[in-house]
């Protein structure tokens, strides 16, 4: 059957989520127009944020290095940084599922509840994006996911590696569940389908083992996601939409924010946090940056990094204790 299978998820025993290299360009027009309402697009697809690209002076802390940079715009259309935007959002997408799911099982006293991938595919009915995704909710709690969050695909990768539009409509949704996952099915003579996917790295369907796998699983599935430029809702309001949403007891009107750091605040802090540049040389992450690049020299980078360890006290007092421990 068309919908029952996902070539993302076609993978050989032992493969890792980012194994498959960055999207390809797809053979689509640019925009795909499913129904009457919807205009969606991939990643990547659009122009550069202000900013992107303009070199900055970096120090690196561990070893002292300077060296340049580039600002990263950190947008969703843009070609050089979807990839960033994908591994961000998937971050603190995944902080909230791992924890909101802890959490809810604590307070509902169940201590044993799993996260999983499912598939829900059916065709395009012209239908406004607000029931469709109605639709896909419904599907879920039928077949025991209580919430979660889920990913919009309306594109199929091809056997050239490109992403297309084949009339279907795929949501890639991560969910809890307590206790045993009803494991297939088909509605209305096999238009839509329910599929749950095993784990990637243990090829099983006990669900995810950890927040890191977790968040590589959702940053991959950004990578490729339809991102709603415009739906016409039944009340006729063009908006856009979010990659991610929410539903079920891990919806923002049911599990909130506030709550959810108060319970995990050092996990909110880390997953929240920008990556930091990684220095070239030694490979960490404390790096600052020390000033915009310039090409007349001015602030070249071993000059910025010249005068930031004069003026900057984290560096000066690492000074003091290597030369403390240097003269005993």
């Amino acid at each position: 059957m068309v919908g029952d299978s996902c070539a993302a998820h076609d993978r050989a025993p032992g493969s890792s989520w980012f194994e498959f290299g960055e999207p390809s360009i797809s053979a689509y027009d640019g925009k795909y127009h499913p129904g009457c309402s919807l205009r969606v697009t991939l990643p990547g697809e659009g122009v550069p944020g202000a900013g992107c690209g303009v070199p900055k002076a970096m120090l690196c802390e561990k070893c002292g290095r300077g060296f340049i940079a580039h600002h990263a715009c950190m947008s969703r259309e843009c070609p050089d940084c979807f990839e960033k935007w994908a591994y961000a959002e998937g971050k603190i997408a995944g902080w909230r599922l791992w924890s909101g799911a802890t959490l809810v099982g604590r307070e509902l006293g169940l201590r044993y509840h799993r996260i999983v991938h499912a598939i829900v595919s059916f065709p395009d009915e012209g239908l406004p994006y607000e029931s469709v995704r109605t639709r896909v909710y419904r599907v879920c709690r039928e077949h025991g996911l209580v919430g979660g969050m889920d990913v919009f695909h309306p594109f199929r990768q091809n056997d050239e590696g490109e992403f297309v539009p084949d009339g279907y409509f795929h949501f890639h949704v991560l969910g809890l569940a307590f206790g045993n996952i009803v494991p297939g099915g088909q509605e209305r003579d096999g238009d839509l389908v329910f599929k749950v996917i095993p784990d990637a790295r243990n090829h099983d369907y006990r669900g995810f083992r950890s927040p890191g796998d977790l968040r590589k699983c959702i940053a991959y599935q950004l990578t490729h996601c339809g991102i709603v430029n415009a739906d016409v809702s039944l009340d006729g309001v063009v908006r856009n939409r979010h990659a991610v949403t929410w539903f079920g007891v891990l919806s923002y009107n049911k599990l909130g924010l506030e709550k959810l750091v108060e319970a995990c605040p050092k996990g909110y802090a880390v997953a929240s946090a920008p990556a930091a540049v990684r220095c070239p040389l030694c490979g960490s992450r404390e790096t600052v940056q020390v000033g915009e690049y310039r090409s007349d020299g001015l602030m070249d980078p071993s000059f910025a990094a010249r005068a930031y360890r004069w003026t900057h006290d984290t560096w000066r007092r690492r000074v003091e204790v290597i030369d403390c421990v240097m003269s005993s």
